[in-house]
């Protein structure tokens, strides 16, 4: 029973360290997806001249559905 007990404390403790090095590398990705939409607005209105509330709108259409977005 005691070697249950500490196989599964094993577990829990190696999915706790994965969990530690995703959510960091996950929370980046999210900044610099943040960013490049940003990026791509700014460039919509300055170089094509499309006006901030459009701008907007174009970048909502390129959003993937969060029943897409998620594994199963």
């Amino acid at each position: 029973m005691q070697a249950c007990d500490e196989l599964e404390d094993s577990r829990e403790l190696e999915e706790e360290k994965r969990l530690e090095t995703i959510i960091p590398a996950m929370l980046e990705t999210c900044r610099q997806l943040k960013a490049a939409r940003e990026l791509v607005k700014e460039s919509l209105i300055e170089e094509f001249h499309v006006k901030e509330e459009f701008a907007d709108v174009i970048l909502k259409d390129y959003r993937v559905p969060e029943e897409e977005n998620t594994e199963k």
